[in-house]
């Protein structure tokens, strides 16, 4: 059977389609991967789990910029770009929503794959965390009260049986999220004294320890869980 002419033009016509479709290039995104108990991390453009990312990120108008990358196994500056000082903690850091910038700096970043454990976020002074890799059930831990400073986050179901170094003892406030319940404990292996969270503590020095009720919790947390 002959084909039709009008058979034929449709063909061609979708061909010609197919092959422009093929030569147009992908768009990248910055994407976000799901993590159990709800936690949300947010993926830089063309960052692969497990391997080096590098990014630049500038602060425009000396305004506060970020720039999307999983920073969970650290950052840090590769070169500074810019006149104005890139200070950590001052003027850049790394936290849930990736690399921020601001007064002005403006570097290249080396962000590190994040393997397991902890990790340090520091969304610098006076700002609040960011809603991503917050988890819907779970818990924060921060370095100061009033949930400031750095801070690391879990999602329930997970624990850790010893703080690794860097971790150990450095826990004054706990933002809690979702129907969770948090165990914290003064030694490692989840021995010694313990205590029960159903909710956030603003402040650990106001808890105190079972075994001596003189002494508080600020600062003495050696392992976790979150149910």
């Amino acid at each position: 059977m002959k084909p039709t002419l009008r058979g034929v033009a449709i063909l061609s016509v979708a061909m010609i389609f197919a092959a422009i479709v093929l030569l147009i290039p992908a768009r990248s995104v910055a994407g976000k991967a799901q993590q159990g108990g709800g936690l949300s991390i947010t993926f830089g453009v063309g960052q692969r789990p497990g391997a080096v990312y590098t990014l630049t990120c500038e602060s425009k108008s000396f305004g506060r910029r970020y720039c999307a990358a999983d920073t969970r196994g650290g950052a840090a500056i590769q070169q500074q770009l810019s006149s104005a000082p890139c200070i950590f903690g001052s003027t850049w850091g790394a936290d849930g929503g990736g690399i921020w910038v601001q007064n002005g700096c403006r570097a290249s970043f080396v962000v590190n794959p994040y393997t397991s454990g902890p990790w340090w976020w520091d969304p610098g002074q006076g700002h609040r965390p960011p809603s991503q890799g917050i988890p819907s059930r779970g818990a924060c831990f921060f370095k100061e009260k009033y949930y400031r400073g750095e801070y690391f986050c879990m999602s329930r179901g997970s624990s850790f049986n010893l703080m690794p170094s860097g971790f150990n003892n450095t826990i004054s406030s706990i933002k809690v999220y979702g129907r969770v319940s948090t165990v914290i404990y003064k030694s490692e292996n989840f021995q010694s004294d313990n205590a029960t969270l159903n909710g956030s503590v603003s402040d650990l020095a106001t808890w105190r320890l079972p075994s001596d009720r003189s002494r508080n919790w600020n600062n003495k947390i050696s392992s976790v869980q979150v149910n």
